[in-house]
């Protein structure tokens, strides 16, 4: 069980004074968003904070590490000097925006021709690399995404696994899965496994049924699964989501009903 103790103040800091706090203050709302129905508190504290639970990591495209965070009570294992759980920020820009100012001649472009660049070979990728360089003091956002993506991380942190793992939930065509994860996100085969393809039977200690509308699922395309089954993209709690939490960590009750007892072993051998 990785579920953390039912009503814990969960420590969370931001690491190497990343982000703007509008960023911030936006990831740090859509965390919270679990708390609703969880009797369970992430408490941000100031950067240089010496001892967290957890650690977050603002990215983006160049350093390749993704969104992703330690699972539950995991990150209590982690080094102080190493994050618990990373964000992709470039995702969560709202590319829409700045190609309607390229298009426009808006404030992005007079930034482009400020520096130089070739807009003669200019493609949808410099567009991408450059908007995720660009230092807009009234960044656009892409809420919805960012929204999504925070809450299904911290999901993770609370002790939530992948839905598309649930057990005979999706019917997989394996091959395709592996090309288009090794394509668009770099993985090898071991980590699409881990990822996307495994079944977890620790779902069967939760009691829970599968549930495509999760905040937990992965997008799934048609080509993807052998008989044309589809989800689409969740960026809210379903009521799938809401319940499962809720019952993990009760907030009408000190110990949930679904817990499991947890040991530590001490002076191994």
């Amino acid at each position: 069980d990785v579920a953390w103790e039912n009503g814990e103040v969960i420590q969370v800091k931001f690491m190497d004074n990343i982000g703007s706090q509008q960023l911030r203050n936006m990831i740090m709302n859509y965390a919270k968003s679990w708390e609703q129905y969880a009797n369970i508190t992430f408490k941000f504290v100031p950067d240089n904070s010496p001892t967290t639970n957890m650690r977050v990591k603002l990215g983006g495209r160049k350093d390749g590490l993704g969104h992703n965070s330690q699972l539950g009570i995991n990150c209590n294992d982690v080094a102080q000097y190493k994050q618990t759980l990373n964000l992709d920020t470039s995702d969560f820009i709202d590319y829409d925006a700045y190609i309607a100012q390229f298009k426009n001649g808006g404030p992005f472009l007079q930034y482009l021709k400020n520096k130089g660049t070739d807009l003669k070979n200019y493609t949808y990728s410099d567009l991408y690399k450059d908007v995720s360089e660009y230092k807009d003091p009234n960044m656009k956002w892409n809420y919805s995404s960012m929204r999504g993506t925070t809450a299904h991380e911290f999901g993770h942190a609370l002790g939530l696994l992948h839905e598309q793992s649930y057990p005979d939930g999706i019917k997989w065509n394996r091959d395709t899965v592996y090309k288009y994860y090794a394509k668009y996100q770099g993985w090898d085969k071991e980590t699409v496994d881990f990822n996307v393809l495994e079944a977890s039977d620790i779902f069967y200690t939760n009691g829970t049924t599968y549930d495509p509308v999760s905040i937990m699922h992965y997008p799934v395309e048609a080509w993807q699964t052998v008989d044309g089954y589809t989800v689409g993209l969740n960026n809210d709690l379903s009521a799938g989501d809401k319940k499962i939490i809720a019952a993990l960590y009760p907030k009408d009750r000190k110990v949930s009903t679904i817990a499991v007892p947890k040991i530590e072993i001490t002076n191994i051998g």
